[in-house]
């Protein structure tokens, strides 16, 4: 739990930490969708920013230009605030894992789930709750590029895993004999 309090609490993690995370992304951005990122914005951009935000919010035209790339650099796996993907899918996927691991009754030694949300981290290990910690530092919830924010350190998050199960420290769960 220290490890994981050390990334994401107020001190931030260590260059090493950082760079070891950051090592597991593989580069999703073309020169094309950078081009477009970055480029001046327009007034067409700014007057659409402006009249579609809400009244106590601040016009974010950058929010819209990473909308339009989400698709291509967050996995498939990532559904939440993705254009054409349903988060319910997620949760379906997670209700049906959470029944299998409590049901399970045959080779469950070392269970782990992880449930993530915007505010808060919580380990089960084995059905039992492992330690709980809420995040010190974060994004400010009602900013329209926070869900964006939050997808990109997901899919750093799903990159660490993914790396640790191809180094074979960490398994995944096969519900179905034929599938993954």
């Amino acid at each position: 739990m220290s490890y994981f309090r050390g990334i994401f609490a107020s001190q931030g993690p260590s260059e090493e930490a950082l760079a070891a995370a950051l090592n597991t992304v593989h580069p999703k951005v073309t020169a094309e969708m950078n081009k477009h990122l970055i480029r001046p914005f327009t007034e067409a951009e700014v007057r659409n920013a402006l009249f579609s935000m809400s009244p106590l919010k601040s016009p974010r035209p950058g929010a819209n230009r990473l909308k339009s790339i989400l698709d291509h650099v967050i996995s498939p796996s990532q559904s939440a605030f993705i254009p054409n993907r349903l988060i319910a899918d997620n949760v379906m996927i997670a209700f049906e894992l959470n029944h299998y691991v409590n049901n399970r009754t045959r080779g469950c030694s070392g269970c782990f789930a992880l449930k993530l949300d915007m505010i808060s981290y919580s380990l089960m290990l084995n059905g039992v709750q492992f330690g709980y910690f809420k995040l010190d530092r974060g994004l400010h919830q009602g900013d329209p590029i926070s869900p964006y924010l939050f997808l990109f350190v997901a899919e750093v998050f799903s990159s660490m895993l993914q790396a640790v199960i191809e180094q074979g420290e960490l398994e995944g769960i096969a519900i179905n004999h034929s599938e993954p």
